[in-house]
Order: C-alpha cells, then structure tokens, then sequence
C-alpha cells in the first residue's frame, strides 16, 4: 500500500514537473520578460534587501555577468545614481567596494 502511494505521488510529481517544462518551452519570451522585470526590480532596490541582495549576488557570481544585460543596468539602483555623479565608470565597482569584504568578489563587472 505504501509502495503505491510512493510511486503514484512520484509519477504525478514528474508529470507536474514536466507539464511546467513544457510550458516554460512555449512561453519562453513571455518567461523571459518576466524574469528580466523582476531582475531590473531587484537591481533597482539592491541596498533594501538583504535577502534580496544575496540572491543578485548568486546570480551575478553564478553566471559571471553584471546587471540582466550588461553593466549598464546599474544605472537603476538608486545608490549608485548618487554616486554616479563623479564616478561614471565605476558603478559596479562601489557597489563591491560598499558590500564586499576586500577578500570576496561578488559582482563580475569588467
């Protein structure tokens, strides 16, 4: 008896994981948008969340980019539209030199 609700609960949870599959395959442009506002919106208030601001920062170091497009993206954050002011090139690089230790590199910006 056990055995049948393992293997039916195991079957529908392949099912449900393959039925989301698919659908991110067909709404793939749509998928991407999605996640790109929220990518911006998470750029936007990176300094309010820490939370928010570690799962950038995974995201940043995991797939070796800054920003959801490139650097450029940082214009948004708030921060760093104060500090832009003087230091146009170095978006990317405050932002390290404000919530980094100097031994751990967080943002992949070049």
């Amino acid at each position: 008896m056990f055995l049948q609700v393992f293997a039916t609960s195991l079957v529908l949870l392949f099912l449900g994981e393959a039925a989301v599959g698919i659908l991110a395959f067909v709404m793939k442009d749509r998928v991407r948008g999605v996640v790109e506002e929220h990518m911006f919106e998470a750029i936007k208030s990176y300094r309010d969340d820490s939370d928010l601001r570690d799962a950038v920062n995974v995201a940043q170091r995991t797939f070796q980019c800054c920003g959801v497009r490139n650097f450029t993206d940082w214009q948004e954050n708030v921060l760093l539209q104060v500090l832009q002011r003087g230091y146009r090139e170095l978006w990317c690089s405050l932002l390290v030199l404000q919530y980094v230790s100097a031994s751990e590199s967080v943002l992949w910006c070049e």
